[in-house]
């Protein structure tokens, strides 16, 4: 699962680390994760993705905080793939590629969504990183732990 967390978050790493290249090259076309583009506002990730709540699942603090300095808003929303306030057997459906997800962190930065987190089960690694890099490319940093 290690692995699994290095592909995902080396490749959100590498979508927000591109925008930042020099004024003079092509920057990369927008980076699709079914209806959500990397950079797209939090209103409409929110839109697209309801299970992303003002509060956290877990320990129900506040998601978002709004800077001081800029007026915008920031934060990182978590969806379970089991929700502890449920009943037994209901549950939200997390999936990346029609891959069942235990968990889904999504990150915001000055209202944009700049990282998103998949945790999956470890039989899944091959078939998720190989989807991964056909529609996003190898990924330009490795981590090989430390």
């Amino acid at each position: 699962m290690k692995g699994l967390f290095r592909v995902l978050i080396l490749f959100a790493a590498s979508a927000v680390f591109a925008q930042n290249q020099a004024p003079t090259t092509q920057p990369p076309g927008p980076y699709h994760i079914k209806n959500d583009v990397l950079g797209e506002p939090i209103s409409v990730y929110r839109q697209n993705n309801p299970e992303c709540s003002d509060k956290d699942p877990v320990t129900e603090s506040a998601n978002f905080y709004q800077a001081k300095t800029t007026g915008e808003w920031s934060g990182t929303c978590m969806a379970l793939s089991f929700d502890p306030k449920l009943p037994p057997g209901k549950s939200t459906l997390i999936t990346y590629a029609e891959i069942s997800m235990k968990v889904k962190v999504a990150s915001f930065s000055e209202d944009r969504w700049v990282l998103l987190i998949f945790t999956a089960k470890h039989p899944d690694y091959d078939f998720l990183r190989n989807n991964l890099i056909a529609n996003f490319a190898e990924p330009t940093i490795v981590y090989n732990g430390a």
